[in-house]
């Protein structure tokens, strides 16, 4: 629906200005590597998974779908926490 697309837009709005943010204080050496890197990761998956999702809705069902998203995030939410864990250590030390 439109008002899930507009919560879409605004959700991303708030969070890829501030990833790209994090980016360029996370790695102030190769920040232009790392921008490309960060988008390349960040934009791959939203080409492939409406397309993974949608599959999964016509082959499993609608509540699968949202299993598979709650499990996306779940693992993307770990990897991102532990990643920073790892900079910001990286970081510390190198002080």
């Amino acid at each position: 629906s439109v008002a899930a697309f507009a919560a879409v837009g605004v959700g991303l709005a708030a969070t890829v200005p501030c990833l790209f943010s994090l980016t360029g204080r996370l790695v102030p050496e190769g920040r232009a590597a790392a921008l490309g890197t960060v988008s390349a990761v960040g934009g791959v998956p939203r080409i492939i998974l409406p397309w993974v999702f949608g599959l999964l809705a016509q082959q499993a069902s609608l509540p699968a779908v949202f299993l598979a998203c709650a499990v996306t995030c779940g693992g993307t939410l770990a990897l991102v926490l532990a990643t920073y864990r790892r900079v910001a250590a990286q970081a510390h030390a190198a002080l």
